[in-house]
């Protein structure tokens, strides 16, 4: 930088001597990524600006080096303020600055940058948070985490009729939107089998029928449409399996008088009819994920 305000004709050195300021570039990285595998995340969130620092430069000369936006760069800057605010919750609005650069370009190498951003937004900036999750939804439409945290947000506001609302005009508008027949077959799922704040299933609710058929039918035209997706095969298999289990512990409850016999045969039926139908919708989960080379901690 010295040498331009010395002689604005440095630049055309760099078109042949560039060499020394790609090794600083590589240097940061290398020093950046030995210090975040170290969980020293000070330095390296300080060592991935300077990466940023050395190819904005490059490419500001206008000589082809460098790119116009780094973004493992920014993603890792973002990754190391985020684990820095585990001590420092003010680094985690440093993180989601680095992050919205990357979710304003539809970044989708990494859904745990929408999911960041999610968490920031929600309760504080509503304009931000829908948008966030909206795109999200876009950019990654067999991710259940953003169906269930869409789901989180209308229940908590108490308005589920507004989301299913919401669900139903996309699918009228573009019958062929997989991502929203499969949020609304999670909305119904998550509404038909209600879970208490332990996560365990809670009293189900009088009309549970109606809507496990509502959920039914959108799993399975969301499966018509995409044969090969993991979501709605496993939730739909996952759903059968814990009505199935659900069975299991009305049996587990009777006694041995000749009613709870004859009940016992009538549940049993069904018990076998709701694991007949999630084996086939599980097995294809199984088969879908054992294809993959790696797994993201929830298909894990």
């Amino acid at each position: 930088q010295q040498c331009l305000k010395l002689d604005p004709k440095y630049p055309s050195m760099l078109l042949t001597n560039y060499k020394p300021l790609s090794d600083i570039y590589v240097a940061y990285w290398r020093d950046g990524a030995g210090a975040f595998n170290n969980r020293d995340y000070k330095n390296a969130f300080a060592d991935f600006k300077n990466v940023k620092t050395v190819n904005d430069y490059l490419y500001g000369l206008g000589l082809g080096m460098g790119s116009k936006m780094d973004t493992m760069a920014i993603l890792n800057i973002g990754n190391a303020a985020y684990n820095m605010g585990q001590e420092n919750p003010a680094m985690k609005d440093t993180a989601a600055i680095y992050y919205q650069q990357l979710a304003d370009i539809k970044y989708k190498d990494e859904a745990f940058v929408y999911q960041v951003l999610l968490t920031q937004y929600r309760g504080k900036d509503e304009t931000k948070y829908l948008a966030t999750l909206n795109e999200a939804k876009e950019l990654f439409p067999d991710n259940k985490d953003f169906a269930s945290e869409e789901i989180s947000y209308y229940n908590e506001k108490g308005d589920m009729t507004a989301l299913i609302t919401k669900l139903k005009d996309a699918i009228a508008k573009d019958p062929n939107n997989y991502s929203a027949i499969l949020n609304l077959a999670i909305t119904y799922d998550n509404m038909a089998n209600p879970r208490n704040d332990s996560g365990q299933v809670a009293d189900l609710p009088a009309n549970h029928d109606e809507l496990f058929g509502n959920a039914v039918d959108n799993y399975k035209k969301a499966i018509s449409l995409k044969p090969d997706g993991y979501a709605a095969n496993f939730n739909l298999g996952l759903m059968y399996y814990n009505t199935a289990a659900h069975l299991g512990k009305e049996l587990g409850a009777l006694g041995a008088s000749k009613a709870d016999q004859a009940k016992q045969d009538s549940l049993l039926k069904q018990q076998n009819t709701y694991l007949d139908e999630a084996t086939p919708y599980l097995q294809k989960s199984y088969e879908i994920l054992d294809a993959k080379p790696s797994l993201d901690p929830n298909e894990l």
